[in-house]
């Protein structure tokens, strides 16, 4: 897999769990979400595309939880780099979540 599409691949996952500010990950969680094999590399990535501006992933109070700065900021940066969006990603993330939606 390439750098790129791993970048990706991590916006994908951070996008349908909807880690934005309110709701940050450590690079640790996110890299638990791949295979273990990839672990060391997804939190290298991780780590890049938080000091890049123009990839949408920040550091959180100056570290170590990250987060997607936007939704939209996250599809352009994957329409950006010729990703797909998966079909219906948008309406999906309007929704409330269903851990909120017990509440």
């Amino acid at each position: 897999m390439t750098v790129r599409q791993k970048h990706t691949k991590v916006i994908h996952k951070l996008l349908y769990r909807r880690c934005f500010a309110g709701d940050p990950v450590s690079p640790e969680t996110v890299a638990d979400w791949f295979p273990v094999g990839e672990a060391e590399q997804v939190k290298r990535e991780i780590e890049r595309m938080a000091s890049d501006p123009g990839a949408p992933v920040r550091v959180v109070d100056e570290g170590p939880d990250v987060c997607l700065s936007s939704v939209e900021e996250a599809l352009i940066y994957l329409d950006k780099h010729d990703s797909y969006v998966p079909s219906g990603l948008e309406a999906f993330l309007q929704t409330t979540p269903v851990n909120e939606s017990r509440l």
